[in-house]
């Protein structure tokens, strides 16, 4: 009885641990995951991407989004992209 008590203290507390990843549907119809505690985007070109809790995100001409790590930065490419 007691390590039945033991496992549900340890697998609430694992439970509770561990992120979860959810699913959006764009309006293309892709479907994206969309990390822990992170949002997604629509771009102009109507996908959508995943932006993690504290990234950043940036559009190129072609109007697709872009995530951005904390502290790095988006470059451009001879396309425009």
């Amino acid at each position: 009885m007691i390590w039945l008590m033991i496992l549900l203290v340890f697998s609430l507390g694992a439970t509770s641990t561990f992120a979860v990843w959810t699913t959006q549907t764009c309006p293309d119809g892709r479907v994206v995951a969309i990390a822990p505690e992170g949002t997604g985007y629509c771009g102009r070109d109507g996908r959508t991407v995943s932006v993690p809790k504290d990234w950043g995100k940036d559009a190129g001409s072609d109007q697709r989004l872009v995530a951005i790590p904390p502290q790095g930065r988006a470059k451009r490419g001879s396309d425009g992209r």
